[in-house]
């Protein structure tokens, strides 16, 4: 039995034998990827805590071993009242998937779900699918048509890999999440419409493809979460534009980035390789920041202003009214909006500063009266986020080593987060 589990996933018991009872799963031999379902419409269900795939024909038991196998095209109706754990599926035709229930495939191989055609969830389904594979969560050699559910998909190297196409519609959610490589890799077009979301993030990019990547209708977004920022790839990547139009939304996410948005330099935003990709001009878009109010573009660089902390998140978004004529009045960007849709670009915990300043005023009483008649100021400088230490600071001070430390402003180690002054208090000779 396997001991993964995938995080967030609700853990599912198994009874045993003695307890199933007088039914079908009395009988029900251990689903395995030596069975050919051979196209069989299959319904997944937990009956006495057992759970079970059913065919016309025959009745198996899943385990998180279980494998399914089918020859043929494969139409699998989860109708399961609790969550169904198994290794993988494996279809060399369609897999049609339909009902509202949860399966979680945790794959000891390449992929959770491999599909040697289309894999289509049907509109009125609700099922989530949560697949994981060492290689790829979802595997299919044609196009994924999402209508409806959830899917979650995790692999190492591509949370969904695609030939051709992803298409969402109705609402439908679709997560992928890559180790090293991109969450979503499709040989095609990534259509995202009818108010569905897809939320890619890869090390190196959240999405990559050879074609467009376009979000269509209002409430339909497209977020691409890079990790890595200087992997050379845009978060949304492509070699053709991307486009939203009718309220819809593409974004690029771009986590802990190695720049700074500082208040004396600022930086030019179409200068960063991955950023130009798609954005060409920083002046055509809104720039504001959480916490709010703490940045600003002026002459064509990004600032942050007084006040701002070491990091926070920065989010560059251009809207377009409701045109039908691409990027109106903007024609020098790649990105194509039309009838209020729109781009973001996302910093997500960027700098502030390449340095923080700690301020030390060391003040010493030299003839033990209670009067601090000498004071020392000293600045030290650190590395964002670094440990500031309180000892190694009370030993920088001016005075004769014979000075005895009395008390200070701060008494333990912080991080450097943000400038800050501390006063420290000696007697002795100074």
């Amino acid at each position: 039995m396997k001991k993964r589990s995938l995080a967030g996933m609700l853990a599912l018991g198994f009874a045993g034998a003695m307890f199933i009872g007088a039914s079908d799963a009395s009988a029900a031999q251990v689903l395995t990827g030596n069975v050919d379902l051979k196209g069989a419409d299959s319904t997944i269900v937990v009956e006495n805590g057992v759970s079970l795939l059913k065919t016309k024909s025959a009745t198996y038991e899943l385990t998180e071993d279980s494998m399914i196998y089918s020859s043929k095209t494969l139409k699998l109706t989860l109708n399961n009242s609790a969550p169904v754990s198994i290794d993988s599926i494996y279809t060399k035709n369609h897999l049609k998937i339909y009902g509202n229930g949860e399966l979680n495939a945790d794959a000891d191989g390449q992929f959770g779900i491999n599909v040697g055609d289309d894999l289509v969830v049907d509109s009125k389904s609700k099922a989530v699918i949560n697949s994981r594979g060492n290689e790829a969560g979802v595997r299919t050699s044609s196009q994924i048509e999402q209508h409806g559910g959830t899917i979650n998909a995790y692999g190492k190297q591509y949370g969904v890999w695609v030939k051709s196409d992803v298409q969402t519609y109705t609402g439908a959610v679709l997560n992928a999440n890559s180790e090293e490589k991109f969450g979503v890799y499709a040989g095609e077009d990534v259509f995202v419409r009818s108010g569905s979301k897809l939320t890619a993030e890869g090390e190196l990019a959240g999405i990559f493809t050879g074609e467009l990547i376009k979000a269509d209708h209002e409430g339909s977004v497209i977020t691409g979460i890079s990790r890595n920022f200087n992997s050379g790839y845009a978060a949304l990547h492509n070699s053709t534009t991307l486009r939203a139009r009718c309220g819809g939304v593409v974004r690029e996410v771009y986590q802990n980035p190695t720049i700074v948005v500082d208040k004396k330099d600022g930086i030019k935003v179409e200068d960063i390789t991955q950023v130009g990709w798609h954005l060409k001009n920083a002046k055509n878009y809104t720039w504001t920041s959480d916490p709010a109010g703490l940045v600003e573009l002026n002459n064509g660089r990004l600032y942050s202003k007084e006040g701002a902390p070491i990091n926070m998140t920065i989010t560059g978004t251009r809207k377009t009214g409701f045109y039908a004529i691409v990027n109106k009045y903007v024609k020098e960007e790649s990105v194509w909006l039309t009838y209020n849709g729109s781009h973001q670009v996302v910093f997500e915990g960027v700098k502030t500063a390449n340095e923080v300043t700690i301020s030390v005023n060391y003040h010493i009483d030299t003839d033990g009266d209670g009067v601090y008649d000498m004071t020392e100021p000293k600045e030290f400088k650190f590395e964002p986020g670094s440990t500031v230490s309180i000892e190694e600071l009370k030993a920088q001070h001016p005075f004769s080593a014979s000075a005895d430390f009395v008390t200070g402003s701060e008494a333990a180690d912080f991080d450097a987060t943000d400038d800050k002054t501390i006063d420290f208090y000696y007697e002795g000779d100074a």
